[in-house]
């Protein structure tokens, strides 16, 4: 079954939120809708990569905090605590999500802004 978003939807989502990423499975299985992160949910992100404890989850917090849609097996959550409750299930079933590399690629644009510099 093909998973995605309309592009109303996306239209609707990119409004709400300036700033968004979209991650989509191989498989056509699943499609995540991310915002970009509050200035205070990145400084918890940044911290959480300093401590050995919370290094593991800093990631999926900050994806979690961050989610704005989903849509999973062509179900669309466009409320923001139903698609966290969705990505909670769905991690059930892809356990790696957040350690993937498209997942780190999706998040770079939304958490670093400019990707060049100018060193004259």
């Amino acid at each position: 079954m093909a998973t995605t978003f309309t592009e109303e939807q996306i239209a609707n989502l990119e409004a709400k939120y300036k700033r968004i990423t979209r991650v989509k499975s191989r498989e056509g299985v699943w499609e995540l809708v991310i915002a970009k992160p509050a200035r205070k949910d990145f400084k918890r992100y940044r911290s959480a990569l300093q401590n050995d404890a919370q290094k593991a989850d800093a990631q999926e917090n900050l994806v979690r905090t961050c989610i704005a849609a989903t849509c999973i097996n062509g179900v669309v959550e466009l409320d923001q605590a139903r698609a966290r409750a969705a990505l909670d299930e769905l991690l059930d079933d892809y356990p790696a999500i957040y350690d993937s590399d498209a997942m780190a690629r999706a998040l770079e644009p939304l958490i670093s802004g400019a990707q060049e510099a100018d060193a004259k």
